[in-house]
């Protein structure tokens, strides 16, 4: 007979700070009496925590079982409860990131599928939802769900995590969130028809391998559509597009980086493929050929990169910050239309007027948002630097108390010369006593330059809105 009051104890005080754990091999979810016995218990234990109905402390009960959960692996209905009672209770308010995280770790261990526990979340959470602000984050976690449910070929939960945010959209009376929702369902659309075709495409390679159509059907598809392109470039070496497989066969070889690179980024501008997908592919050998270049030959190669990446559209320029961004004291910044990740624009960063300051530096900076206490923040960006000096060049994490004052930071520095878009990013918790938090941009050198694109801030994985494409709204 398993004594579990006395375990609960044992899991709950070593969580603290645990590692996640080797996963095991997935087992049946345990049967319902046994699971109803473990929450009794469990929530005996945590009595006082589950007392307080106030959101905040919900977030907190959820997480504190979500970290618990890493000691219960030996122990499955253990296990199961703790991860179903944290994405439950975080779902209910509102802090999607703790409940998909539950979900996801709960389709590590058990035999579960994962995309519709996630609905259920959604379901769940829009039903008890009473405002129109948490409506609209039940609407968001369900275009952002239907994206990856998408993404994983999971079209029904796609579906109907759509649903819940057309739904949830609706009692939100956010005109906002329709054309993101348009989009999705235009996109899942789109994925039902290219599933079926890349399946009638696999059926004619079981015969025909060589078949140069139905090579670059299911090349595309992986790809393009599944981000693998790994996977996809021996079903472009061998399609019918002739500029996509010859730059696959240039890839697969590998043996000239600026070649290949170079290859990618002509089809970069192909409005028929995914620009952002093609660029990263790119930038991937265009690195791979700068670090390997001689250092009395870069500029030269600088030149040729630059000319590479030039934005195929070419926004105006701008003598404001793209909104809601702020620039501060002597900064110099531009909106850039020379070059960008995605979009028009990037902005680009420049040694500030030193004139009345000797240490005078750039400051771009978002917003002061609210925080989510002992939440996990994660920021990304792309950048491309050109011949930057000093060593306090890049985006920090700033959390601030109520008093105005910074109470914890995390600096994630940017490659000092690399001119090909690089992806930045780093991760820093919210620290007890937070009231706002900040991402910060420094170019704090007296020359260089550096471009910035593609600007995410996540909260627990839930993306928070800054204008993160840095483009006119």
């Amino acid at each position: 007979m398993r004594h579990l009051s006395r375990s609960w104890a044992a899991v709950l005080l070593l969580a603290a700070g645990a590692g996640a754990q080797d996963p095991t091999p997935k087992a049946p979810v345990p049967d319902e009496a046994t699971l109803k016995k473990t929450e009794t218990e469990l929530r005996e234990v945590l009595k006082a925590d589950y007392k307080s109905s106030d959101p905040a402390d919900r977030r907190t009960l959820a997480r504190k079982l979500l970290g618990s959960s890493a000691k219960s692996e030996s122990d499955p209905p253990a296990l199961y409860v703790m991860l179903r009672e944290a994405s439950d209770i975080a779902a209910q308010a509102e802090d999607f990131g703790t409940a998909f995280a539950a979900i996801d770790r709960l389709a590590v261990h058990f035999d579960v599928e994962p995309f519709g526990l996630k609905v259920d979340a959604l379901a769940a959470a829009r039903k008890a939802a009473r405002r129109t602000d948490a409506l609209a984050r039940v609407a968001a976690a369900g275009i952002r769900t239907a994206r990856e449910a998408r993404g994983a070929d999971r079209l029904d939960a796609a579906q109907r995590a759509l649903k819940e945010a057309e739904a949830a959209a609706k009692g939100a009376k956010d005109a906002a969130l329709s054309k993101p929702i348009a989009e999705e369902a235009r996109l899942l659309a789109a994925a039902k028809k290219d599933l079926a075709d890349v399946e009638e495409a696999r059926a004619k390679l079981a015969g025909a391998p060589d078949d140069a159509k139905a090579n670059l059907t299911v090349g595309r598809w992986l790809a393009f559509e599944k981000g693998r392109p790994k996977e996809g470039l021996p079903y472009l070496a061998k399609g019918s597009d002739k500029r996509l497989s010859e730059a696959a066969k240039l890839d697969l070889e590998g043996f000239d980086p600026l070649r290949v690179g170079e290859a990618w980024m002509k089809l970069a501008a192909d409005p028929r493929l995914p620009r952002v997908v093609v660029l990263e592919r790119g930038c991937e050998w265009l690195r791979k050929a700068w670090e390997k270049e001689d250092p009395l030959t870069k500029d030269r190669l600088r030149t040729r990169l630059l000319a590479l990446l030039a934005s195929p559209k070419g926004g105006k320029p701008a003598e404001s910050a793209p909104p809601p961004w702020n620039i501060g004291g002597p900064s110099k910044y531009a909106w850039d239309p020379t070059l960008a990740w995605s979009g028009e624009r990037s902005v680009k960063l420049m040694p500030a007027n030193r004139t009345s300051d000797p240490k005078a530096w750039t400051n771009f900076s978002s917003p002061k948002l609210p925080v989510v206490i002992g939440a996990e923040y994660r920021v990304s960006v792309r950048a491309l630097t050109e011949k930057l000096s000093g060593a306090n060049n890049g985006v920090w994490i700033i959390f601030w108390g109520a008093d105005g004052k910074a109470i914890r930071e995390a600096a994630f520095l940017f490659p000092p010369d690399t001119p090909v878009w690089t992806l930045v990013e780093g991760k820093l918790e919210c620290p007890p006593g937070a009231d706002k938090v900040e991402l910060s941009f420094h170019h704090d050198s007296s020359a260089g330059t550096a471009w910035i694109d593609a600007v995410t801030l996540t909260c627990q994985g839930d993306e928070i809105p800054i204008n993160g494409d840095l483009e006119p709204k």
